[in-house]
C-alpha cells in the first residue's frame, strides 16, 4: 500500500523491579553496586566452538478469556500498570468509565469483535515457578506484564517477539490493541533456555547457483537474562559451510535484538534448493554448551530473484536487498544499476520479482530495514544508499550509469532519496508516489523549529537539485490509495526545472495494474521508463552545478564537496559551482564550513577553486574551507543523527529500574521498527575502546557523571534547566559533542519517567532539534546550538 509508516503512540514505563530469576530459583548475579563491571569490555578472545545444546521448542501458553475495553484518550491503565494498582477488570463499567467486556480468543490468539482503534486487553496470568515468557502480539502497540513493558508489532505477521523475565505468582497481562482492519493477535510461549533465536524473524540471504559469496545471518534474540553479556555468534561448520565466529560487544538483558552470524560457502552452490542447511549458536562467557538453532536456506537459479544480505554500517545488524540478474548475469564489469523502492507492506524481494530481467542492468531491492520501516527517510534513505554502495562493488557496476524508481510509498521514497542524494542517480522513475507525509496524509505541517529539524522531507523544496536528470513519472488516473493529484504535483513541480521530463498516466488504473506491455508488472516495469534509463547517463566528473541541502548532517558529498556546518540552522545551505578550464568557482550560501575533495579535483585537472571571491589552491587531501571544529557530519545533530552510526545505550552502574526499563524498550523498538541490532552498557562498561568505536546515548544519568554535555541545560531530580530557565516536571532529550563522536542525553524529573515515551526515537514521522524540554505533550523548550555547540538563544524557544 502506499500508507505512510505511522508514529506509534507511546507509554510511559516504571514501577515494579523487572530483576531476572532463573526458572529454576536460582538467581542471577545482583546488578547492584557490589558488582563490579569487566575490566574490559572489548571483543572477548575466539575460543573453539562449545558442544551445541539445540534451544528446546517453546511451550503454548493459551489464554483462557480476555477482559476488553476501548481506550480513554486520558488513558489511565499504563500508569495504574506501572504503579502496580492495576488489577483483571470484572465485566461492565469501572471507576474510569472503561467498560469492559469478555473475549474468548480464536485459536490462533485472535482476538475478535474489537472495534475502537485502540484498545486494552487484559488477562490474568498465574504462574508457579519462575517464567521465561516469550509474546508475540500483532496489529498491538505494546504489552504489559504488570509494570514491564514491550512493544508490540503495529502492522502484524512479522513474526516479532518479545521475552519477559516473569516470577510466580499472581500478575497482570495487558495488551494495548491496534485496529488495522484485522483482528489483533496475541500469541504465549513459555521456555526453559535463557535466550531464545526467533526463527521466525530471521534475515537471510540466498545464494544463486554458481556463487560463493560470504554472506551474512541476521537472527533475533531474545535475552531473557538481567545482565548484558558479550556473546559469539558462532556458525557450526557442516558440509556446506565453515566454521565462523562473530563477537558481539553485548546481549542486552531481558529485551530482544538481532545478532549477526557470518556465512562462508566451502565451495560453489550448484544445484537449487530450498533447504539448504545451516546451524546456528549463541555462545556466553561462563557457558560450557552452546544454545543454537537449524535453520535452511535456498539456493536460487541464476536467472531468478535471490537475496543479498550484508552488515549494515549503521548498526551492524544484518539487512538484505532482493536482486533481479541481468539476461546475462556473467556479462562482467560496467553493466548499470537500478535501484527499485517498495512500498509499504512489501517485502524487498518481492519488490524484485516484480521486474523482468533487463539486458543492460542489474536490479535490487532494498528493504527500508522492515516492510513498513521508514517511508525511506532517515534510516531507510541509509539502507537504500548503503545497498546501493554495497551492490555497485559486488556486480562492479557502472557508477555514471544509476538509476533510482520506485512504487507508492517508494514512489515517495524515489522522490525523497532522489533531491536528497541527486549525484547518485542519472535517472529518477516515481510510480504512484506520493510527494511529502502532508501533501499526502493531509495532515498540518509541522512549523518553526520542528519543520527545520524534518526539512529535508519537503520533497518540493529540493526539485532543483535535479537541474541535470531525467525524470519519468507513472501513475494510475484512478488511483484510490495515492492520489493522481500527486503524480500531477510533482510533475509541475518538475515542469522547467528538470533537464528531461516524461510522464505515463494510465488512464482508468488504481494503484496497482498490469497489462501486456512488460514482462513484469506494468506499474513498475514500464518500458519507456528503462528506454529512457539506457539513453541517460551521469558525467563522470560534475563541475557544473547547484546543490540546496536541508543541512550538513543529511547531505552526503556532492561531487568534490562535502558540506560540514550552516552559518544558521534555521535555512537551507547552498552552493553553486561552475568551471572555467583548470578553476571552479564556487558560492554559497549559509555555509560556515566546507571541505573539498583535494585527490578528485587534482585527478580532473583542477588547480584552484575560488570559494565566495577566497582563491583556495588545490592540493592532495581533504581540503576544509572555513572552520574545521564544531558541528560535522557525524557530530552536528540535530536528535535522530546519534542514532545514524553504532550507537550504544548507556545507564547508571545502579540505575533506578524506570530508566533501565526504557534503555530495554528501546531495544526491541529498534529490533521491531528497524530489524536493527541495539547495545546497552552500565556507566562502568563502558571503555575507551567503546566510545571510540560507538555513539553513547545516555539514559537516565546524572549530569556529573557525563563530563562534557550539552551547553546552557543541565538536570537534577527537581528541574531541567535551560539558559537559566528551569522546568519543574519534564523530559530532556538533546545531544552533543563527546570527543570525535556524538552524544545524546535521555533522562527527566524524578517520578515523571512516563514522558520518556512520548518522545521515542526511530520514527519517520518525527525528528526533533538539537535538544527538546517537554511535559503532558507540550514543547517547554526546544532549539538547535550554534555551529560552534554553544547555546544559541537566537535558534532556541521559548
Amino acid at each position: 500500500t502506499g500508507d505512510p509508516a505511522p508514529s506509534d503512540q507511546a507509554l510511559a514505563d516504571q514501577g515494579v523491579s523487572d530483576q531476572g530469576v532463573e526458572p529454576d530459583g536460582a538467581r542471577p548475579p545482583d546488578q547492584g553496586a557490589d558488582m563490579a563491571p569487566p575490566a574490559d569490555m572489548g571483543p572477548p578472545p575466539i575460543r573453539p566452538a562449545l558442544p551445541t545444546i539445540l534451544q528446546r521448542e517453546p511451550t503454548p501458553l493459551p489464554v483462557a478469556q480476555w477482559m476488553v475495553a476501548s481506550a480513554l484518550g486520558d488513558d489511565p491503565v499504563p500508569g495504574a500498570l506501572r504503579a502496580g494498582t492495576f488489577a483483571v477488570p470484572s465485566e461492565g463499567r469501572d471507576g474510569n468509565g472503561m467498560r469492559w467486556a469478555p473475549q474468548v480468543p480464536a485459536e490462533d490468539g485472535s482476538i475478535p469483535n474489537v472495534n475502537s482503534q485502540v484498545a486494552w486487553a487484559v488477562a490474568p496470568l498465574t504462574l508457579d515457578r519462575f517464567t521465561y515468557l516469550v509474546v508475540q502480539a500483532d496489529r498491538a502497540l505494546d504489552v504489559f506484564v504488570d509494570g514491564k513493558q514491550m512493544p508490540g508489532d503495529v502492522y502484524g505477521g512479522n513474526g516479532l517477539r518479545a521475552p519477559f523475565w516473569v516470577e510466580p505468582g499472581e500478575h497482570v497481562l495487558a495488551v494495548r490493541l491496534l485496529n488495522r482492519g484485522r483482528a489483533s493477535q496475541v500469541q504465549l510461549w513459555t521456555t526453559e533456555d535463557p535466550i531464545y533465536l526467533n526463527p521466525a524473524d530471521v534475515t537471510a540471504p540466498d545464494w544463486p547457483v554458481g556463487s560463493e559469496h560470504v554472506q551474512w545471518l541476521g537472527v533475533p534474540v531474545l535475552n531473557f537474562q538481567d545482565t548484558a553479556t558479550r556473546v559469539v555468534a558462532r556458525v557450526i561448520e557442516n558440509a556446506h559451510f565453515e566454521e565462523s565466529a562473530t563477537v558481539h560487544l553485548t546481549l542486552p538483558g531481558q529485551t530482544v535484538t538481532q545478532v549477526a552470524f557470518e556465512l562462508v560457502p566451502k565451495q560453489p552452490f550448484m544445484e537449487e534448493t530450498e533447504a539448504l542447511p545451516v546451524t546456528v549458536q549463541i555462545e556466553q562467557d561462563g557457558w560450557s554448551e552452546g544454545i543454537g538453532v537449524n535453520l535452511a536456506l535456498r539456493v536460487r537459479g541464476a536467472d531468478q530473484p535471490w537475496k543479498r544480505a550484508r552488515r549494515s554500517f549503521v548498526d551492524g545488524s544484518v539487512q538484505y536487498y532482493g536482486v533481479r540478474p541481468p539476461t546475462d548475469p556473467g556479462a562482467g564489469p560496467g553493466q548499470s544499476l537500478v535501484v527499485s523502492l517498495h512500498g509499504a507492506g512489501v517485502q524487498g524481494i518481492g519488490q524484485a520479482s516484480s521486474y523482468s530481467a533487463k539486458d543492460f542492468a542489474w536490479l535490487i531491492a532494498p528493504t527500508n530495514r522492515r516492510p513498513f520501516g521508514f517511508d525511506w527517510e532517515d534510516w531507510g534513505r541509509l539502507d537504500a544508499l548503503e545497498a546501493a554502495d554495497d551492490a555497485m562493488a559486488l556486480f562492479e557496476t557502472n557508477p555514471t550509469q544509476t538509476y533510482l524508481t520506485g512504487h507508492s510509498m517508494g514512489g515517495h521514497g524515489t522522490w525523497h532519496v532522489g533531491v536528497n542524494d541527486p549525484q547518485r542517480w542519472a535517472v529518477l522513475g516515481p510510480s504512484a508516489g506520493w510527494s511529502d507525509f502532508w501533501n499526502y496524509a493531509r495532515d498540518g505541517r509541522p512549523s518553526g523549529l520542528f519543520a527545520r529539524s524534518q526539512a529535508y522531507s519537503f520533497t518540493e523544496n529540493y526539485v532543483e537539485n535535479l537541474a541535470e536528470r531525467a525524470v519519468y513519472i507513472i501513475h494510475g488516473t484512478a488511483d484510490d490509495n495515492v492520489p493522481f493529484s500527486e503524480g500531477e504535483r510533482m510533475y509541475a513541480a518538475c515542469e522547467g526545472v528538470v533537464d528531461h521530463l516524461d510522464n505515463h498516466w494510465e488512464e482508468g488504473a488504481g494503484h496497482w495494474w498490469d497489462g501486456e506491455r512488460a514482462g513484469g508488472a506494468d506499474c513498475v516495469d514500464w518500458p519507456e521508463l528503462f528506454e529512457l534509463m539506457q539513453a541517460r547517463s551521469l558525467p563522470a566528473f560534475e563541475a557544473d552545478f547547484t546543490f540546496r541541502s536541508p543541512g550538513a548532517w543529511y547531505s552526503r558529498p556532492y561531487s568534490y564537496v562535502t558540506l560540514r556546518s550552516a552559518v544558521s540552522p534555521l535555512e537551507d545551505m547552498r552552493i553553486e559551482s561552475a568551471r572555467a578550464g583548470d578553476q571552479i568557482t564556487l558560492t554559497t550560501r549559509n555555509v560556515r564550513s566546507l571541505a573539498l575533495d583535494g585527490d578528485r579535483l587534482t585527478a580532473e585537472g583542477i588547480a584552484q577553486v575560488v570559494v565566495d571571491g577566497e582563491a583556495v589552491p588545490v592540493q592532495p587531501g581533504e581540503i576544509i574551507h572555513g572552520p574545521a571544529d564544531g558541528k560535522r557530519p557525524g557530530v552536528h545533530g540535530p536528535i535522530n543523527e546519534v542514532f545514524y552510526q553504532p550507537w550504544c545505550l548507556v545507564v547508571a552502574d545502579v540505575p533506578p529500574q524506570p530508566f533501565l526499563t526504557f534503555a530495554r524498550y528501546l531495544i526491541a523498538r529498534w529490533n521491531f521498527i528497524g530489524n536493527g541490532q541495539g547495545c546497552l552498557l552500565r556507566m562502568g562498561e563502558v571503555t575507551d575502546a567503546v566510545r571510540a568505536e560507538r555513539n553513547l546515548v545516555y539514559v537516565g544519568v546524572d549530569r556529573a557523571a557525563l563530563g562534557a554535555g550539552p551547553d546552557g541545560i543541565d538536570w537534577d531530580d527537581l528541574s531541567i534547566t535551560v539558559n537559566g530557565e528551569s522546568f519543574i516536571q519534564g523530559m530532556l532529550v538533546s545531544v552533543f559533542p563527546q570527543g570525535d563522536r556524538l552524544s545524546a542525553i535521555y533522562t527527566t524529573t524524578a517520578f515523571d519517567e512516563g514522558i520518556l515515551f512520548n518522545v521515542v526515537p526511530f520514527s519517520s514521522a518525527a525528528s526533533y532539534p538539537d535538544f527538546l524540554v517537554v511535559n503532558a505533550g507540550r514543547a517547554l523548550a526546544i532549539g538547535f546550538f550554534g555551529a560552534d555547540w554553544a547555546f544559541n538563544p537566537a535558534t532556541s524557544a521559548p
